[in-house]
């Protein structure tokens, strides 16, 4: 578990606008979204 709270939590603790932006930005890392 990197980080755990609701959807709007994670996305104010991140700064980002969506859940898939805040996701990204909590591991560091777009490498676990592509194909």
């Amino acid at each position: 578990v990197v980080a755990d709270g609701t959807a709007d939590a994670l996305r104010e603790r991140t700064g980002k606008d969506s859940l898939e932006e805040a996701f990204v930005s909590v591991i560091g890392s777009e490498q676990g979204l592509r194909e």
